[in-house]
């Protein structure tokens, strides 16, 4: 996957396991346990990883993903796994694995005939107005209305 130079540098930003599912930015703290005795020690905080099933409905199936516990609120709060990737930029997905997902997601809605509303960050309808509904159980038509 080609990444662009913004991205890049984004990149740089969070350590090697984020780039491997949804961090929502979260990375590594260092700073130092100071006890009684004032002998300052360095430690790390790592942010808290979790490894969830969630359910993607474009995808029509439930995708293992490692995501922080700060990514899984967003993601209730956007409506699901489709909706927090589509809704948010680049830039602040800070993973290559988010970064793909949402391409991927983007091209399935290009072949069923949706486009995205840059000026929103949410899911249209066709041009000709014409809503095509998928043959599984869940409808598109519940992404527009957010």
């Amino acid at each position: 996957m080609f990444v662009t130079e913004p991205l890049l540098n984004a990149f740089k930003d969070t350590f090697k396991r984020a780039q491997r599912g949804l961090f929502n930015g979260k990375k590594v703290q260092f700073g130092n346990n100071k006890p009684e005795s004032n002998h300052k020690t360095r430690r790390r905080w790592l942010p808290n990883i979790q490894e969830k099933q969630l359910y993607s409905q474009l995808h029509n199936k439930m995708l293992k993903i490692k995501v922080t516990a700060s990514a899984l609120r967003t993601i209730d709060k956007k409506g699901g796994l489709d909706q927090y990737l589509l809704s948010t930029r680049d830039t602040k997905l800070f993973s290559e694995f988010g970064i793909a997902m949402k391409r991927d997601l983007e091209v399935i809605l290009q072949r069923k005939g949706w486009t995205k509303n840059p000026n929103t960050w949410k899911v249209a309808p066709p041009a000709d107005g014409k809503i095509r509904k998928p043959k599984s159980k869940t409808t598109l038509a519940k992404v527009t209305h957010l």
